[in-house]
């Protein structure tokens, strides 16, 4: 996934120079179809940039961890890679969303819609069974 991830920051580099074309500029359609994906690829090209950062943040924390003899200290770096692993998961989470296509989150959030319908009914039919049992 991270080396794809990689590519998308060239991707983006060419995508911002198509920008400043103005071939492109004159082209109302090409603009927008330009900058709608520079700008989905920023988002996931930050994404990534702030998930490396904290990858870097992690193995200084370790080291600090492994290299450290005073035991307040060690302390400190087991609790700042504890915070740093769930971020850094958080982070992988985030990107994995973005890199699904838009259709396919569309769909997903669908079918969580129409989840949450089928309780909300089921509910209220439990409810209406338990008022006709009080009502016999």
């Amino acid at each position: 996934m991270f080396e794809r991830l990689a590519t998308f920051a060239t991707r983006l580099d060419a995508l911002d120079r198509q920008l400043m074309d103005p071939a492109i500029a004159s082209d109302g359609k090409r603009l927008r179809d330009v900058s709608r994906e520079a700008a989905h690829l920023r988002e996931i090209v930050e994404a990534y940039e702030d998930h490396k950062r904290l990858h870097a943040e992690l193995v200084g924390a370790r080291e600090v961890m492994n290299e450290e003899s005073d035991p307040e200290l060690r302390e400190m770096a087991r609790e700042e890679i504890a915070a740093l692993e769930g971020k850094l998961t958080a982070s992988e989470h985030a990107i994995r969303l973005m890199l699904l296509p838009r259709a396919g989150i569309e769909q997903l959030h669908r079918r969580v819609r129409v989840a949450q319908g089928r309780e909300r009914r089921r509910g209220n039919l439990q409810r209406g069974v338990g008022l006709m049992t009080l009502l016999d």
